[in-house]
Order: C-alpha cells, then structure tokens, then sequence
C-alpha cells in the first residue's frame, strides 16, 4: 500500500476505483465545500470508475429534496461529479449503505470492489481525515482484496479551519486510536463483519437507548 500528496500522477495511472468518502451534507442537500474539495481531487485522477460513499451520518439526520425524501451523501456526491466534472454517470458506483468510515470501507470492499475486481484503488479524504481513513482502509482492503493496490490521496480542508478544524482533528485523533484497537482484535471478514453488523451502534438492531456522545456544536454543523 503507498501514499500519495495528491499531486497527479506523472504517468497518467489508471485506477481501478477513485473511492471518495463522503463527509455530509448542508441543509440544502449539497455536499460541505471540504467534500466537494474531495470530489475535485478525485476527479483529476484516471478511474475506471468513480466510487461515491456513504449513505449519511449517525451525527444528524439527512436532509430532504423537494419530495421529502431523505438525501443520500453519495448520491449527492455522485451528481456533482456529473455535473461539475463531466464524469459519465455510467463510470460512477455509489455505497448507499454506510454510515461511518469503517462501513465505508467494510461496504466498498465487500459490495463493490471486490466482487466488481477492482484491485487498484485511490482512496480521497480530507487532509484531516487521512490518518485514520489510511488506519481503517490498510486494516479493512487486505481482508477483502489479497494484494491489493491502495493509494491514498488528501484534499484540501476548504471550509474548516481555527477551532473548527481543531474541534476535527481532536475527535479523529481518538477514532485513530479506537481503529488500532477494532482492528487488532478484528482480523477476518467473519470477525469484521460480526463487529459492523452485530456489535456496531450505526448497524446493529440493538435499541438506541445511549446518546451519542457529546458533540460541538461547530463541530456538529460541519457533518
């Protein structure tokens, strides 16, 4: 697995899939301007196709389109890919499915990539949602895709900045730390997915009694 600025690449590397995690959406139903940020940086990029992930978030609810029907972030994502970039719609895979970042991963893999033998992937985030992006997706890849290529590639963080962007990275810096311990205890696709899909508050069926933990404001509003 290797690391990449986000420089494009000198000889034009096709890749399998660009897979472009999502990051929420304003009231509006328009991605936030660091994850438009994202889809930029994954649209300079060569992809045989162009993965648009994530349902929506635990934090909020989803906001509604003009029909009341709830708006899902790839779908957003999706469409401005289509529109802002020119990108055929037949080239774009949206993950309706997830609601973090590890379900991201858990669900590209499992749902797109690896039955679609997509090998060779460039995963965009945020710069400040790298580290633990490259945690969840190094300990998530290999389980479902055996020698794998993943390159990494960091967008700018447009729109979050001073305490905002502080207020991001302190949270990301304790979900690094709870990734190392999921995935040192997690280590097939069975225990993976058993943790997602049994033990997991976004995916389980147990009843939400316990609130999420306590979220700023800010911070909140940037989802």
């Amino acid at each position: 697995m290797s690391a990449d600025s986000g420089a494009e690449p000198a000889d034009g590397t096709l890749f399998d899939a660009i897979i472009i995690l999502g990051g929420g959406l304003t009231a509006e139903g328009a991605p936030h301007p660091f994850v438009t940020a994202r889809l930029d940086e994954g649209a300079r990029h060569r992809g045989k196709f162009y993965v648009c992930l994530s349902r929506g978030t635990t934090h909020k609810p989803p906001p509604r389109d003009d029909n009341d029907f709830p708006v899902d972030e790839a779908t957003a994502s999706a469409q401005y890919l289509v529109k802002q970039h020119r990108i055929p719609a037949e080239k774009i895979l949206k993950d309706t499915w997830s609601l973090d970042t590890i379900g991201n991963a858990v669900f590209a893999m499992a749902m797109i990539c690896e039955p679609m033998g997509l090998r060779s992937v460039l995963v965009v985030t945020s710069e400040f949602h790298l580290p633990r992006s490259k945690l969840i997706f190094d300990w998530i890849v290999p389980l479902w895709i055996e020698g794998a290529s993943v390159t990494y590639s960091g967008a700018p963080n447009v729109g979050l900045e001073g305490e905002l962007l502080e207020g991001r990275r302190k949270k990301e810096e304790g979900g690094c730390a709870n990734v190392k311990s999921q995935a040192s205890k997690h280590t097939t696709r069975a225990a993976v997915l058993s943790f997602l899909l049994v033990g997991h508050g976004a995916y389980n069926c147990a009843p939400k009694a316990v609130a999420l933990a306590p979220v700023d404001q800010k911070v909140l509003d940037s989802y």
